[in-house]
């Protein structure tokens, strides 16, 4: 799905705004749930999300 490397300043998410959300109606677990929001968001272009995450480098990858 993606990869969070360090010093990375921007992230390509290949998948469709409709297929992360059927995907996000599909999931099961909370750990799933919580990732395919961050694609979402990250897919969006919110800028105030994208700047949040640059403030906290292991959102996404930590376990």
């Amino acid at each position: 799905m993606f990869l969070l490397m360090v010093g990375v300043t921007s992230i390509e998410v290949k998948e469709s705004l409709d297929n992360l959300v059927e995907r996000l109606r599909q999931a099961e677990t909370a750990k799933v749930k919580e990732r395919l929001q961050v694609l979402y968001w990250l897919k969006q272009e919110n800028p105030f999300f994208c700047s949040f995450l640059m403030l906290i480098p292991n959102a996404i990858n930590s376990s």
